[in-house]
């Protein structure tokens, strides 16, 4: 066994920063990063991207929208989705446009290029580079009620710009 720790680096504002990833297995669970193993789909598929996070409907999404949260971001449902970010302790959460998979979601997509989407990872390899904690996706679940679940990206690898989030969005660095 080597007495070497493992060690990963992070881009953070420009900046690489090392994290010596033994430490970070030493800690208390919830602040372990959270365990994510995509399913077999997310790695053979070479026309989309996937997402883990809760499909949301826009009504719960409005909810975070109201006006005791005046805070203004790009992208799909982005107050919404900074004020997701306060909520849990996890900058790097998007709301993004996801392929529906029940008959109500399939109607709702139609006219809004997917359904609402609340992403805390995607294989996407320069985005979403950054794991939640345990303690951050418990906060999530217990919001949404529920574990997060793997969707599809509405759009193929060739549009995802049309999401409107990019690789370093200094808005949550």
């Amino acid at each position: 066994m080597s007495t070497t720790p493992r060690r990963i680096s992070i881009m953070k504002k420009g900046e690489t920063l090392s994290v010596d990833v033994d430490k970070k297995l030493d800690s208390p669970w919830e602040e372990r990063p959270y365990p994510i193993t995509p399913p077999s789909e997310v790695i053979t598929d070479r026309k989309h991207y996937y997402y883990l996070g809760w499909p949301s409907d826009g009504d719960q999404l409005l909810e975070f929208c109201s006006p005791d949260h005046p805070i203004m971001t790009r992208g799909r449902h982005a107050t919404a989705a900074s004020y997701l970010r306060s909520l849990s302790g996890y900058p790097f959460i998007h709301v993004v446009g996801a392929e529906p998979k029940t008959p109500e979601q399939k109607a709702l997509a139609e006219e809004y290029e997917g359904i609402d989407f609340v992403a805390i990872w995607m294989s996407h390899p320069a985005h979403f580079r950054h794991y939640p904690t345990n303690g951050q996706v418990k906060k999530l679940s217990e919001i949404f009620g529920s574990e997060p679940v793997w969707y599809r990206d509405y759009h193929t690898k060739r549009n995802f710009f049309r999401h409107g989030i990019w690789a370093f969005d200094e808005a949550v660095l």
